[in-house]
């Protein structure tokens, strides 16, 4: 607040030191709340700032708080509706890495960790398995049948953990292990969740099968727009569930035109058409209207 530029903002609006200092400080209010009101607005954005509303709550005359603000745009505190050298201003946080120390941003340290669980699986989740099975809601149990783990029926090869092969990362999740991923990961974070198992979002999820991979990698995305948006609120189960959607949405098919003949006699194969003799361009109309008829179809 000792900076001379805003002597010279006074000087040249007309106005004491004083008020220029409580506008700059209702201009950095402003700047650090931008995204509350407009999503695709960036912190330190002022458009939406209203000089006539400042002129009534500091009492000051008509017109004075607009002479302040043009004056600032003049000295180049202010440039576009922007705040000039906003970031420089933000102080140093932990969870934005720091390349001088070392230190990982919580993008990389997420990235880090999903790679990790892809190598080894999460063994914690097997524990938290093992105390919660008989708990958990029969139509979101992991366990599909009614049999208990290490059975000498097929029963137990449901059981993920058991016996047979299944991957950690492709095997669907119940509630109980969502919530304690989420609020595992938050807490790595600093940050301190509340994810509760009977959330309405959290048993959609398991109800659709997430896996600990598709989860892991929904909530690095809502991390990235946090720390993008330079919210350090903590991450809930509705900010998440759009990036869970997206997670959980079946992959777009290769475009026609970007596959080989190969591939094209592949795809003829598993649409059920024939494309021998046919020309690029005919073949390519041929799998597209197979395409659509195959989308239309209902679902057995």
């Amino acid at each position: 607040m000792t900076d001379p530029k805003f002597g010279w903002v006074a000087r040249k609006s007309g106005q004491t030191v004083a008020s220029v200092v409580a506008v700059w400080a209702a201009l950095l209010e402003c700047g650090s709340t931008a995204t509350q009101c407009n999503a695709d607005a960036t912190r330190g954005n002022v458009a939406s700032f209203d000089c006539n509303d400042f002129d009534v709550l500091f009492g000051l005359d008509d017109g004075a708080t607009q002479a302040i603000f043009s004056a600032m745009e003049a000295k180049g505190l202010i440039r576009d509706d922007f705040l000039v050298k906003w970031e420089e201003r933000q102080p140093k946080r932990e969870d934005s890495g720091n390349p001088k120390t070392g230190a990982l941003s919580s993008t990389e340290r997420s990235r880090l960790r999903r790679e990790k669980l892809k190598r080894e699986g999460t063994q914690g989740n097997d524990m938290q398995r093992d105390a919660t099975q008989g708990n958990a809601p029969e139509e979101i149990r992991l366990d599909k049948s009614s049999k208990p783990k290490g059975s000498n029926d097929d029963g137990g090869d449901l059981i993920r953990g058991s016996a047979v092969d299944n991957s950690e990362a492709s095997s669907s999740l119940s509630a109980k292990e969502i919530a304690e991923l989420l609020r595992l990961w938050e807490c790595e974070r600093g940050k301190n969740p509340r994810f509760a198992p009977d959330a309405q979002q959290i048993v959609e999820w398991a109800m659709r099968g997430i896996t600990a991979e598709q989860l892991r990698t929904a909530y690095d995305d809502a991390v990235a727009q946090r720390d993008h948006d330079r919210d350090m609120t903590a991450v809930n189960a509705g900010f998440l569930d759009p990036f869970v959607a997206k997670a959980l949405a079946p992959p777009k098919p290769k475009p026609l035109r970007s596959m080989t003949d190969v591939e094209l006699e592949a795809e003829g194969r598993r649409l059920g058409v024939s494309t021998h003799g046919l020309k690029l361009d005919q073949c390519i109309a041929k799998l597209e209207q197979a395409r659509t008829q195959h989308k239309g179809r209902p679902t057995a």
